[in-house]
């Protein structure tokens, strides 16, 4: 009876010594992804600075080498925000209250807060589809639409753009 008991915590702490493994390789991946991702942009700004800096860099290409630091330095804000955002999730700073939530009417909210942007950029904004309720987190929600939107707009070239909301449940027999 003991070595049974002794075999079962054994297993256990194994089974547990295993998933903290696949945690820490997980850690380890991300880690060095985004020390890549970051390293990229931080070249790229120190590089066309440091040409500004010693004068080699005419007129015209300070102004698009500052075009450049600005876009990287952006990059880097973005890319340290979903940092943020990802370490706040790992430790449930934010709500993860789970609500019944009309895309239609979220989709609709963030058109409106975006339409003067878009309005500057030459791009139009609609939204097509009926009340459509999921279940979710309303705050991530509201972040994944307004930076679909935002990108949308971003890298858009005079076409319009649109957001359709529906909801298709398709019933699958198990085979």
């Amino acid at each position: 009876r003991g070595f049974s008991e002794i075999k079962t915590i054994s297993d256990s702490f194994n089974k547990m010594l295993g998933k903290m493994q696949k945690v820490e390789n997980s850690r380890q991946e991300f880690v060095s992804n985004v020390s890549h991702e970051l390293k990229t942009p931080l070249t790229s700004i120190s590089g066309y600075s440091e040409l500004i800096e010693n004068g080699m860099a005419t007129n015209d290409d300070t102004r698009r080498f500052a075009g450049e630091i600005h876009k990287n330095s952006t990059r880097l804000l973005t890319l340290i925000n979903d940092i943020i955002r990802l370490s706040e999730l790992d430790h449930a700073e934010i709500g993860t209250d789970f609500e019944a939530i009309d895309l239609y009417e979220l989709a609709k909210e963030e058109i409106t807060k975006l339409s003067d942007v878009a309005l500057q950029k030459q791009v139009s904004l609609a939204i097509e589809g009926s009340s459509t309720v999921i279940v979710g987190v309303k705050q991530l929600l509201h972040e994944i639409i307004y930076n679909l939107c935002v990108n949308a707009i971003k890298y858009n070239v005079l076409s319009p753009i649109g957001i359709l909301t529906s909801f298709v449940y398709k019933w699958l027999p198990h085979s």
